[in-house]
């Protein structure tokens, strides 16, 4: 049997390459948008590119044949407690996209789409967008050309069902269509930078973000409160750019660490930069 953490680190990872490879001026960017591709070889039983309810409550975020196209869709059955699936992508400031997806459920009041925005350090930026989805038993679109605030990085596009509600998802697109503020909110290469690790403190895992400005060896590595190293998360030649690694609270050999104070140190030639991470217990 597959462990919560193993789960865990196979979609981040999936989704970490996903989000690196994302050209900022694509069409539609969210990775995946027809659900086709699926992570059942290793166990995790998720759209590729799509943080999901089922990682938590199995069955509430299940494949199904019943698509508005292609092979596959996404159901969401809540039960209790609200189902979910989630994306997030690079934007371009001050741009406008074109939101589309299809949906179907027999419940009232199904659930909403939300399209939120983050600054580069992670903060919620400008005003959320929901779009409800309510009784329609043949597939519906649902659309909507929303603005990126001028301070936003990232978009998350997610759709949440109500308890007791089972919807049908497909075909979620977000596309481009004009706009964009040059060197505001845009994730630039120029600089060598250590960015705020996402989430801290942190229990299961931490996405810690840097760019460089040049290209080079990037030493990423993890320590304790007394200096040991626990961790080497990057050590190899790296073009310019920005990066994203993942630390699920292993150390070298996979075995958990202690809760505690560690520290992020990124080296790149005689620059050093460091950041101070907190891991709380479950």
């Amino acid at each position: 049997m597959v462990s919560h953490r193993s789960r865990n680190q196979a979609l981040l990872t999936c989704l970490l390459v996903l989000l690196s490879a994302l050209p900022l001026a694509a069409q539609n960017i969210l990775p995946n948008p027809g659900f086709e591709t699926w992570l059942d070889t290793i166990g995790v039983n998720m759209p590729l590119g799509w943080l999901t309810s089922e990682i938590t409550r199995p069955g509430s975020a299940a494949k199904t044949t019943d698509a508005h196209s292609g092979s596959y869709a996404v159901e969401l059955y809540s039960g209790d407690t609200a189902a979910y699936l989630t994306s997030t992508s690079l934007i371009q400031a001050g741009a406008s996209y074109d939101f589309s997806g299809f949906a179907r459920t027999s419940s009232l009041l199904g659930g909403s789409y939300a399209i939120t925005w983050l600054s580069l350090l992670g903060g919620f930026v400008g005003t959320p967008v929901l779009l409800p989805v309510t009784r329609n038993t043949d597939w519906h679109e649902t659309t909507r050309r929303v603005t990126a605030p001028d301070s936003a990085v990232f978009a998350i596009i997610a759709f949440a069902s109500m308890p007791g509600a089972t919807v049908d998802i497909d075909d979620i697109t977000f596309t481009r269509v004009s706009g964009g503020i040059r060197g505001s909110g845009r994730i630039t290469s120029q600089r060598f930078y250590l960015y705020p690790t996402q989430p801290n403190p942190f229990s299961n895992y931490a996405v810690i973000n840097y760019s460089l400005a040049v290209g080079d060896v990037a030493l990423l590595r993890i320590y304790d409160l007394v200096g040991n190293e626990v961790r080497t998360l990057s050590d190899s030649y790296r073009p310019a750019g920005f990066y994203a690694a993942y630390w699920d609270a292993t150390d070298e050999v996979g075995d958990p660490l202690s809760p505690g104070i560690y520290f992020c140190r990124l080296q790149v030639g005689e620059k050093t930069l460091t950041q101070k991470l907190i891991l709380v217990g479950e």
